[in-house]
């Protein structure tokens, strides 16, 4: 015991750490990020085979990029479940969801004589009510396969407040089906000889099959959707990493116990 001691103050004394009866040798537990203050087992001070901890500032990890690819890297796993959370679902949805295109045609309605605007108008509104009447819209279904309720779902008509032009605007899976909605809306209004008297129907656009649906595509829905999950699949590696810190790293010794010697 006595010589184990003479060494150890030997070694401190040619390290000139402070006093030789009370000097201290600084360990760095570099995996806890953790620095404690080891004393020899010998003398006659109180504190002498004590472990206490240091006033040194913490071991900092890896900042800013550096430290999210360390994160990523070291808890691939969390950011893996992380991003699945996020893609399985939203891609499910996408690859169910029904695109949906929409076709217009323009009637326009030239006045037979000169009329007040309001007057004319009036007239006017009461063409989408007819079109869209069961009457019609079964014979319009018969021609794309729907029933009548299917095309009144389907189809939505108009006439803008800046013009007498009656705008019909049908909405199908198909682009080819959502052109025949609307032709044939169209062509219903032309035949129709209700408001000869006061209108003559003249077709201005006929309806085109769309090229692409309506809303956002599929591609760029999906490319959303992967960089919301590279982003949740970050920030899980993040939250792995806080928490393996806090658990990791044994506890310090307690006052009572020195620490082992060789």
């Amino acid at each position: 015991g006595s010589d184990r001691c003479q060494r150890s103050e030997q070694t401190l004394g040619a390290l000139e750490v402070g006093d030789q009866h009370h000097d201290s040798l600084l360990l760095l537990l570099h995996h806890t990020s953790r620095v404690v203050r080891v004393r020899p087992d010998c003398g006659p001070n109180p504190r002498h085979g004590q472990w206490e901890r240091s006033s040194l500032p913490d071991v900092t990890q890896p900042s800013g990029l550096a430290g999210l690819i360390a994160a990523v890297r070291d808890h691939w796993v969390a950011a893996l479940v992380g991003a699945l959370i996020v893609l399985l679902p939203a891609g499910f949805l996408i690859a169910t969801q029904k695109s949906e295109y929409k076709a217009d045609s323009v009637v326009g309605l030239v006045p037979t004589r000169t009329m007040s605007d309001s007057f004319l108008r009036t007239v006017a509104s009461q063409l989408p009510t007819y079109l869209l009447s069961p009457e019609v819209t079964e014979r319009v279904g018969q021609k794309a396969g729907m029933s009548a309720k299917e095309v009144e779902r389907a189809v939505s008509i108009e006439i803008p407040s800046a013009t007498l032009n009656l705008t019909t605007t049908a909405t199908a899976s198909d682009p080819q089906t959502a052109a025949l909605l609307a032709n044939e809306m169209a062509a219903k209004a032309l035949a129709d000889k209700t408001y000869k008297e006061y209108f003559v129907p003249k077709l201005l656009s006929p309806a085109v099959p769309p090229e692409r649906p309506t809303g956002v595509g599929q591609a760029l829905m999906l490319a959303l959707a992967l960089v919301v999950a590279v982003i949740v699949g970050a920030v899980a590696a993040l939250l792995a990493r806080d928490l393996s810190q806090g658990k990791s790293g044994p506890e310090p010794p307690r006052p009572d116990e020195s620490p082992a010697t060789t």
